[in-house]
């Protein structure tokens, strides 16, 4: 008798996990959390006779409800969460859990090894293209500033799991950032290296300049680098920037904004035990600043000094061009455009700082195909001037000059525009060039 009644609560137990989570899926009864990090959505397939009977429609329905039946993501959480316990494996794409569980991305330990090189050759091609872009801008009264972000791997590699050691016989000393910061340097081309800077604050800092489960700065570090190139803008271009002003710190294990990107992408039920972080209290005087336009070509790396405030707050036509491809413009509701529908031309135009920023795992495609168009911009196939041209240019910006109508008209222009007076005699003299011929 005991033993029907334990068979019968065990079919019931396996009856109610079979249809709740059909249940869940069609009435939604209760609150699950969603899955985070890159999920590709899979639209649910619309029945028809053709489809059927083609057998399109059964595979596109059995995908839509595997990813869509009641529980999943806890499901999806629970399995993670126990790969994690007894496996310190995780199922999440390109991630690693390195020794007492910091994780890295497979990309940065990649170029932590050099396996992601991309020549000499190439680096020296495009530093000789960022040089001679560089020169051009400083030329027309702008500067071009290429910032090195860190790399996790680099400032943590002591908990690098030692497998990645033992594959490798010797490990290459020519990476493509050792390259890079080489040949920067060697050129004399405006350069901030942070990843460097960071591992030599690393045991001198007051509060962790990265995370131990996130692949981006801290948000302390974050400040730090911000407030750097604040000071760095304003040394260089002479002029007064908002203060950058802490009033004061929230401490904390529990972690927040990037200080946890590769763990929340790893959908588990617990949280993973964290170093403490700090998170500042930010805010800026603008009493007495200047207006600089910037224009900032990066990688995820800005997002965190975007965040900050640096675009909101201190720069005033400031673009963010996330991997040259989309412009996300300063504002809490991120209005995103085309980088492809712009005329680069006219952008430069109305910029006085150019910002190129890449992390370690990207710096060998940095600045992603801008330096490469910038260069054709100005320059020929032979890699001259295009002299003729800019000599038009240069004659009509003279023309203007002495033009005293003409020219209080283009500073009334620059005014209306929010950009300098420089600038618009640029897109003046461009204009006329390219509407007379001569």
């Amino acid at each position: 008798m005991k033993k029907n009644r334990l068979y019968q609560a065990v079919f019931v137990v396996i009856m109610i996990l079979m249809f709740v989570p059909m249940v869940q899926q069609l009435f939604h009864f209760a609150s699950v959390e969603k899955l985070k990090g890159s999920i590709i959505k899979v639209e649910n397939p619309t029945l028809s006779k053709s489809s059927w009977w083609n057998e399109e429609y059964q595979p596109a329905e059995e995908k839509y409800l595997n990813q869509n039946f009641g529980f999943r993501s806890s499901f999806v959480r629970l399995n993670n969460q126990l790969s994690y316990w007894f496996f310190k494996q995780t199922t999440a794409k390109g991630v690693i859990i390195g020794k007492e569980n910091y994780l890295y991305e497979t990309g940065y330990l990649k170029s932590y090894f050099g396996d992601y090189n991309v020549g000499e050759k190439a680096i020296s091609e495009r530093i000789k293209k960022m040089k001679a872009v560089s020169d051009t801008l400083q030329k027309l009264g702008k500067d071009l500033v290429v910032i090195a972000a860190p790399g996790k791997a680099t400032f943590y590699p002591e908990y690098i799991p030692e497998k990645y050691f033992e594959e490798r016989k010797t490990t290459s000393e020519l990476t493509n950032y050792v390259l890079f910061s080489k040949l920067l340097k060697e050129n004399s081309l405006k350069f901030i290296d942070f990843n460097s800077l960071f591992v030599k604050m690393k045991d001198t800092s007051r509060y962790s300049l990265y995370a131990k489960t996130g692949i981006h700065w801290s948000q302390y570090g974050a400040m730090f680098a911000a407030d750097s190139i604040l000071n760095y803008l304003e040394d260089l271009r002479v002029i007064n920037l908002p203060d950058m002003v802490c009033d004061s710190f929230k401490v904390s294990n529990s972690l927040q904004f990037y200080d946890r990107d590769i763990e929340e992408g790893m959908n588990l039920i617990f949280d993973i035990p964290n170093i403490t972080m700090a998170y500042p209290y930010i805010s800026f005087d603008k009493k007495n600043s200047d207006k600089l336009d910037v224009l900032v070509i990066s990688d995820s790396f800005y997002w965190p000094l975007y965040d900050v405030g640096l675009s909101e707050e201190v720069f005033n036509d400031a673009g963010f061009w996330y991997y040259n491809k989309q412009e996300f413009t300063k504002g809490k509701k991120r209005e995103v455009r085309d980088v492809d529908s712009f005329v680069l031309a006219d952008e430069l135009a109305k910029k006085d700082v150019i910002i190129l920023m890449a992390t370690e795992s990207n710096i060998g495609n940095m600045a992603w195909g801008f330096v490469e168009d910038s260069y054709s911009m100005f320059f020929d196939s032979d890699g001259h001037l295009e002299a003729e041209k800019n000599r038009q240019i240069n004659s009509f910006i003279e023309k203007i000059k002495k033009d005293e109508n003409w020219y209080n008209d283009v500073i009334k222009k620059a005014k209306e525009n929010n950009i300098s007076v420089d600038s618009m005699l640029w897109l003046d003299a461009k204009y006329m060039v390219e509407t007379t011929g001569n």
